[in-house]
């Protein structure tokens, strides 16, 4: 009942409460109980290698990233002193919200004002890691000429589970060390970031 609680709380992504740091405590003990059947235990060790990767502080999982044009690169060759990862779908309402707040927000654009040919403050990076190709480059035009739009073309990200995408969209901010400054954070989060460091 009370795993079920935390669970509810702590992990579920529309908990208001949501701090997988602290689920992992709660993780690490009921995957090692006797007191639930296997099935259970199973699960909850799905979760625990998920909630594992990617953490707040650790370098984040690379990836390669496709442009339209067919060029590829690597998350971690991006030179930039902050990358903002947008895992989205284009054309679902819920990702072109976040694109559109990202895109209109003072902070952010300030710190893209920011960059010159020597030196790149921020780089706000989308990710699309589905596998309709297609889809994605209907919806590059309607996308901001300023940001990286990257596919995943080898499909990596969900077959080899290199990042927790429960829900879409997700965000996070990394250092120019690809470590993590947030993981599956928020737009207010960022932008709050953003007006300080700016």
């Amino acid at each position: 009942y009370f795993v079920s609680l935390m669970e509810k709380y702590l992990y579920d992504p529309n908990s208001p409460f949501r701090n997988e740091e602290q689920y992992i405590p709660v993780l690490k003990e009921v995957t090692a109980s006797s007191l639930l059947a296997e099935k259970e235990r199973l699960r909850y060790r799905s979760q625990l290698v998920m909630t594992l990767k990617n953490r707040v502080g650790q370098k984040a999982n690379n990836i390669t990233c496709t442009l339209a044009s067919g060029e590829s690169f690597s998350l971690w060759d991006l030179r930039s002193q902050y990358v903002l990862l947008l895992f989205s779908h284009p054309g679902w309402p819920a990702c072109e919200a976040v694109t559109r707040r990202l895109e209109s927000s003072p902070a952010l654009n300030r710190a893209l004002a920011m960059n010159s040919p020597t030196r790149t403050m921020l780089t706000i990076l989308t990710v699309y890691p589905d596998s309709d190709s297609e889809e994605w480059k209907a919806h590059l035009p309607d996308l901001p000429k300023q940001w990286l739009h990257a596919d995943d073309r080898a499909k990596e990200i969900i077959q080899k589970q290199l990042y927790d995408l429960k829900t879409i969209p997700a965000l996070y901010l990394l250092d120019q060390d690809k470590k993590v400054i947030f993981k599956e954070t928020s737009v207010e989060t960022v932008e709050s970031f953003f007006s300080v460091s700016g």
